[in-house]
């Protein structure tokens, strides 16, 4: 927007002084979908005997890690969706945070009887309707608003609440933001600006930068500890014990 040179602040100092003004405009992302989950109602009991009951030695047999940790993650999933209570929200980051699906009726309901007052040739019947709508409709924000804010009072007023739930409700009582939107991507000659396409596009290069390298390398035969008797407490308590002689000398 602005660059130029200004002189040195000290009359001593030959050394110019060098600036420019950028005008860098980060968007919001896209109205986007996001599963809210419901901890509170989730069956802890029955997720943890599903965990236990799952015979995961049959269930990683012949696989490689990738398979394993694919076949655990929808395993788990599977478990964890058909116990925790799930919906699926629409998420939009231009919306203030007490934004609720109460107060996005009410707005679409006022919107509805505006439109129906200018649609019917502006009648003064619809007026009254529209100006009762939309009074009720502010009084449903102001509530909101007010619930969001007690809300968060309650949350650093619980001496329970740990540190990071605290400082994230502090941040958000005093507004300070956090810019997390990913700027657009150039993936092989295109701008990329889904944000699911991003989360690919970063997600495959760390995946390419920690892949495990093929060597001649091969893992010790796993024995489960029920399996392990005195021979075999014997054998590693030696190889301990050759270890530190090892180091000693």
């Amino acid at each position: 927007m602005e660059y130029g040179v200004h002189p040195s602040l000290d009359k001593h100092c030959e050394h110019q002084i060098v600036f420019g003004e950028l005008n860098i405009s980060l968007p919001s992302p896209p109205p986007y979908k996001r599963t809210v989950w419901d901890y509170s109602k989730a069956n802890i009991p029955t997720i943890r005997n599903c965990l236990k009951e799952t015979n995961w030695l049959s269930v990683f047999q012949g696989l490689n890690v990738d398979q394993m940790v694919e076949v655990f993650t929808d395993k788990l999933f599977r478990i964890l969706k058909a116990n925790i209570t799930s919906r699926v929200l629409s998420i939009n980051d231009k919306d203030p945070p007490w934004i609720t699906r109460q107060v996005k009726a009410a707005v679409k309901r006022k919107r509805r009887a505006f439109r129906k007052f200018m649609d019917s040739g502006r009648k003064q019947e619809d007026w009254e309707n529209f100006k009762i709508i939309r009074n009720g409709t502010f009084r449903i924000v102001v509530k909101a608003k007010e619930q969001y804010y007690i809300n968060l009072g309650k949350k650093l007023s619980d001496p329970t609440t740990g540190i990071k739930t605290f400082w994230s409700t502090m941040n958000r009582l005093i507004n300070k933001k956090k810019t997390t939107n990913v700027p657009p991507l150039l993936e092989n000659g295109l701008l990329v600006t889904s944000i699911e396409a991003k989360a690919n596009i970063i997600n495959e290069y760390f995946v390419q930068m920690c892949s495990e390298k093929s060597t001649i390398s091969t893992l010790p035969t796993f024995i489960p500890k029920s399996q392990i008797g005195l021979e075999g407490f014997t054998i590693r308590r030696e190889s301990v014990l050759q270890l530190i002689r090892s180091l000693d000398s």
